[in-house]
């Protein structure tokens, strides 16, 4: 399962440097704005290999965040369509419209909506808010300093664990078993 993070700050190194370095992730710098020194960057982690995503931690963390001060990250995953049907399967709240569908998960760690165009192959899991904060009605993805990318793509991974085994029952499922 492919997850996408973006991340933009200020550039305190070489911006050259720093796209090199992604390049070992299968990132890339996206944009620089010399008059500024904003950075914007994004790279790719299969987030349920656990090597692969320790692999691009590790490298964040000591290559690129050191180069890069006030840094944002937010993330993507990119669904297969077996999976995207077992989180319309376990969602609580569905938003739609003529072109889109927007599905509202919450799992142990994160509230994420899928995102799902009409006519599209593929389907869009943001993650919205740590399951304690989140309120009905917020549908804009996380942004987090990245300093915390770490722990949230460790818990990006629990949650997804869950849903790929068949582990996960929403709070939605909870209470209306108990209601039985």
């Amino acid at each position: 399962m492919l997850a996408v993070a973006e991340f933009s700050g200020l550039c305190r190194g070489n911006p050259v440097r720093i796209s090199r370095d992604l390049e070992t992730v299968s990132g890339r710098i996206v944009s620089y704005d010399p008059g500024t020194g904003v950075v914007i960057g994004t790279f790719k982690v299969d987030i349920l290999d656990v090597r692969d995503l320790e692999n691009k931690k590790k490298l964040f963390m000591e290559h690129i965040l050191k180069d890069v001060s006030d840094c944002r990250l937010w993330v993507k995953i990119v669904l297969s369509s077996e999976l995207c049907a077992r989180f319309r399967k376990i969602s609580t709240i569905r938003l739609s419209s003529r072109t889109s569908e927007a599905l509202i998960v919450k799992l142990k760690n994160y509230v994420y909506a899928l995102w799902c165009r009409s006519g599209a192959r593929t389907a869009r899991l943001t993650v919205l808010s740590d399951v304690a904060s989140w309120r009905p009605g917020e549908l804009t993805e996380i942004v987090c300093s990245c300093e915390k990318m770490p722990k949230l793509f460790d818990d990006i991974r629990e949650d997804l664990m869950m849903v790929v085994e068949g582990t996960q029952e929403t709070a939605w499922n909870r209470r209306t078993s108990k209601a039985s």
